[in-house]
Order: C-alpha cells, then structure tokens, then sequence
C-alpha cells in the first residue's frame, strides 16, 4: 500500500494540472475553435 506521503505528492502534481493546463491551453484551443466536451456524470 503507498504511503500518505506518496499520495500526497502524486494529489499535489495531478489535482492543478486539472485547472492549469486547460488554462494555459484556452488561447489555442480558442483560436483552432476546438470544443470541450465534459462527459462527467452527476449522478448520484
């Protein structure tokens, strides 16, 4: 089992990348007029 520790450091590099990539990408993605679709459920 990984420890807290190693949990911790893989939740601190992959939860900002869910924020700060698309960010940094919106100015491309904007001027290719790509569109993003989000396929999450809200089911509950």
């Amino acid at each position: 089992m990984p420890s807290f520790e190693s949990w911790m450091g893989r939740l601190r590099l992959n939860l900002p990348g869910l924020t700060l990539l698309p960010q940094d990408l919106f100015p491309e993605f904007k001027a290719a007029s790509v569109v993003i679709v989000d396929m999450t459920s809200s089911a509950t």
